[in-house]
């Protein structure tokens, strides 16, 4: 199975993020050593040539990683074809130990990713480059991740075997499955009033935050006064709201992926007894499951971001001395409240995707 089209190009993908962020790791260590950004010898401004360069092969590393959660998925429905007993996704990868733990791993190094990506942009949002050295220590805790994801996702692809007799979705989902007895009985009437419960009480959280913190504007522009006490209005109760929203987020995330599990996703297929994650990823269903998925885990990860990022605003604080000064502790707040209206858009999209199918039925009084 490694000579599989899929299989070469997870691979290949693979071994180049291992390369880059080898190299990557390497330049990370000089600069956790060297770096001082009041000198300005010869060493120091070779490390800050160097930086860029490594930030470029770190993001280009990352970016691979976050696609290949997307690229399993079409693999692993592929495979579908040449083993036994597999109909979809969820066969395949049950054929070896190392299929759902890749996944999962994938699946959380979205989020882990992802937030690298986000320091690096509010890094280079400063002249100063605050966030060096903390994007090269998380970066080389990054490593022990990318070596199991990789790891896990060469193991399925090595173990994989044709002869081996596997599951289809619709057992594993049954009433009568053992593991899928769990999710069949949360189905229905008890799990979708938690799920549009929760949903609603997100759009509120959400729309109070992006009502409460317009986006900052530079009251000093063009002149050295005194900047207001906080980057802008309402600043403290955001970071407490933002808080509780990627809380919130936490709990839902769970909630939503186990709702399209043993509810919307028998909508979709228009076949009460068939529950499946990744049947909805195919062309026969629009590839919707990739719409309800990809707004799903980009609306978590912006939720989840801002909270975060708050943590880094006293690198960024401007000394009052300037109006460039000054506007450094506006990077941010800036990202925290764009943040906040891209989870918001994406979750509207996102409940709008899930439900759409459902709504119909109910409306329409069945299939139409």
């Amino acid at each position: 199975m490694l000579l599989n089209t899929w299989s070469l190009a997870l691979s290949l993908g693979s071994l180049l993020v291992v390369f880059l962020l080898t190299v990557a790791a390497i330049s990370a260590v000089r600069v956790l050593r060297h770096w001082n950004p009041a000198s300005d010898d010869e060493r120091q401004i070779s490390l800050e040539s160097e930086i860029w360069l490594s930030s470029t092969l770190v993001a280009y590393a990352l970016i691979i990683q976050i696609i290949s959660l997307v690229l399993l998925a079409l693999a692993a429905d592929e495979f579908a074809g040449v083993i036994t007993g597999a109909m979809c996704a969820t066969g395949t990868l049950q054929v070896n130990e190392f299929g759902l733990p890749s996944l999962l791993v994938k699946l959380a190094g979205v989020f882990f990713y992802g937030f690298w990506l986000v320091l690096h942009r509010l890094d280079v949002s400063s002249e100063h480059y605050p966030l060096v050295k903390v994007k090269c220590w998380y970066l080389l805790a990054l490593l022990p991740l990318v070596a199991v994801d990789i790891t896990l996702q060469s193991m399925y692809l090595l173990h994989i075997h044709p002869d081996v007799i596997v599951s289809c979705c619709a057992v594993v989902f049954s009433a009568g499955a053992g593991d899928g007895q769990f999710f069949v009985e949360l189905a229905g009437d008890r799990l979708v009033p938690w799920f549009y419960g929760a949903l609603v009480v997100l759009v509120l959280l959400g729309g109070v935050l992006a009502w409460r913190l317009r986006p900052p504007v530079d009251h000093w522009q063009g002149a050295a006064t005194i900047p207001p006490p906080a980057p802008f209005p309402g600043f403290r109760s955001f970071s407490l709201l933002a808080a509780l929203y990627g809380l919130a987020w936490l709990i839902f995330l769970p909630l939503a992926l186990l709702t399209i599990t043993t509810v919307i996703s028998s909508y979709i297929y228009a076949m009460p007894f068939h529950n499946c994650p990744f049947c909805i990823l195919k062309q026969e269903y629009a590839y919707i499951g990739f719409a309800i998925y990809g707004t799903l885990l980009a609306a978590a990860f912006f939720a989840l971001s801002a909270p975060l990022a708050g943590l880094l605003i006293g690198r960024f604080s401007g000394s009052g001395t300037s109006a460039r000064e000054d506007r450094e502790g506006l990077i941010v707040p800036r990202y925290q409240s764009l943040a906040v209206r891209w989870s918001l858009f994406l979750l509207l999209l996102f409940a709008f995707f899930s439900s759409f199918h459902y709504l119909r039925y109910l409306v329409m009084g069945g299939e139409v």
